[in-house]
């Protein structure tokens, strides 16, 4: 959590991604699960929401699953991610990390994330690597304006997926913590 001091930040991390990049579609893509109703469901309920009022429908591949039942395959989920050009992360959860937030930066796209409530060593820049919001009402029109400037966006998701790459992936991740290892021993 931010301000803690029992020892080394160590966030998530997400493998480095094998793909040759698709052209990518002027997209958003957004799938998760909204818990079944349940409490962590509720900012990514308003999130889907908002989003099918204000953006376009043919920018949108959003989806929201009660379960981890009826979703894409994960070859078919990441395909899609992989064409397209904006992403949202959004946990809710205070104090703890999100796959997808890595997940996207592997992926290549440019993001609306929640802002971190986690230290991150590197962490990636709001304005440079991805775009950081505050409350779920925030997350919308984030995301328009990053459909609206293509060149931002592609700009955004390029430096936001080298950055992962130097820094956040599983082996960026292995190399920090041997790194602090050495340190100490």
């Amino acid at each position: 959590p931010l301000g803690a001091g029992w020892g080394i930040p160590m966030p998530m991390c997400y493998p480095e991604v094998q793909v040759d990049w698709p052209a990518k579609q002027h997209r958003l893509f957004y799938h998760a699960t909204d818990h079944g109703g349940g409490a962590p469901g509720i900012p990514r309920r308003r999130i889907v929401e908002r989003l099918e009022k204000e953006v376009r429908s043919e920018q949108l591949d959003i989806a929201l699953y009660s379960s981890q039942q009826n979703r894409p395959t994960p070859e078919e989920y990441h395909a899609r991610m992989a064409r397209a050009l904006v992403g949202v992360s959004w946990n809710g959860a205070p104090n703890t990390d999100c796959n997808r937030y890595w997940e996207n930066f592997a992926y290549g796209l440019a993001q609306v994330a929640e802002h971190p409530r986690i230290e991150i060593p590197d962490a990636p820049m709001d304005g440079v690597h991805c775009l950081y919001a505050d409350s779920p009402d925030e997350v919308p029109p984030l995301v328009a304006t990053l459909l609206a400037e293509r060149a931002r966006a592609t700009g955004m998701a390029e430096r936001g997926h080298h950055h992962f790459r130097q820094y956040h992936s599983s082996v960026a991740r292995a190399r920090y913590f041997v790194d602090h290892l050495s340190r100490i021993t």
